[in-house]
């Protein structure tokens, strides 16, 4: 009994021992292996915009469950807070609703113009933090009501999953984020970075005509470098699509962007020729 007793003093030190151990090793690798840091939200738009409307109810219930809002007031395009996904969930004859889900959270932006938003009701899409998702109806002045809601003045609509969120900095309560107050965003359209494509520069998907002499973009946007110019009647071949910032071309106005296999620059989609509005290649 005592040889037994004995044993079992010294396996609850090994295994102890080996416990501690693990435990060290753990936090010198930077904690619990299974923990995740969240992403990091920005808000959804470029330099400062007003609270038009503090908390309240966010409605969308059956996409997020005990949502709550606050409304901003501007007319400037609406970015994606982090990177992950979108789909347009409702779309009436003023507006388009769009969920966005970033990590395990789901947003809603209410109150987009229809035409702003490029994509139909139903429709996915990827974004990359920073990329425009559309910008805030102004039909009849901002106030409307259609099935996706009601709105008072020109303004965004935007959902969080839950308050005390820290987004830019700011802790949305009821408190610390109030009516009349201005937020100013580190988001703009290519923020963080130009999105990453997993295909080879050799992966044409579609070849272009270019219309008019365009700048060759080292991003999806006209803030991003100009590196020469895709000459007017030359082809190019295009790689992936990505929405970005809007620029202006040939057949107007244009958010859709292309990197082609020139050195992996970008071309606006005004610019160039492919028969259709919508992207004629998979999503960068």
């Amino acid at each position: 009994m005592q040889r037994s007793r004995s044993f079992s003093t010294m396996a609850r030190l090994v295994l102890g021992g080996t416990v501690a151990l693990g435990l060290s090793l753990c936090a010198m690798l930077g904690g619990t292996p299974s923990a995740q840091a969240a992403p990091t939200l920005r808000l959804p738009w470029q330099g400062t915009w007003r609270v038009t409307n503090g908390l309240h109810n966010g409605g969308y219930a059956s996409y997020i469950p005990g949502g709550v809002a606050w409304d901003f007031g501007d007319t400037r395009d609406v970015l994606a807070m982090g990177t992950g996904t979108a789909k347009v969930i409702c779309t009436d004859y003023y507006q388009k609703a769009v969920l966005l889900t970033v990590g395990s959270d789901r947003f809603i932006y209410l109150h987009l113009a229809p035409s702003s938003v490029a994509h139909a009701n139903g429709t996915s899409w990827n974004v990359a933090q920073g990329d425009i998702v559309g910008r805030p109806s102004q039909a009849n002045g901002g106030y409307f009501t259609g099935a996706c809601g009601t709105s008072q003045g020109t303004h965004l609509h935007l959902v969080l999953p839950r308050t005390g969120m820290i987004i830019d900095g700011y802790t949305f309560t009821a408190s610390s984020v109030r009516k009349g107050m201005s937020l100013t965003s580190s988001n703009r359209p290519g923020v963080p970075s130009t999105p990453t494509v997993t295909q080879p520069p050799s992966a044409v998907k579609f070849t272009a005509k270019v219309m008019v002499n365009a700048n060759r973009r080292t991003g999806p946007g006209t803030n991003y470098a100009a590196n020469g110019v895709f000459p007017a009647g030359s082809s190019v071949g295009l790689i992936c699509y990505v929405w970005g910032g809007g620029g202006s071309g040939y057949y107007g106005y244009s958010t859709l962007w292309y990197r082609t296999n020139q050195s992996g620059l970008y071309v606006n989609d005004a610019n160039i020729y492919t028969g259709t509005n919508n992207p004629v290649t998979p999503h960068c």
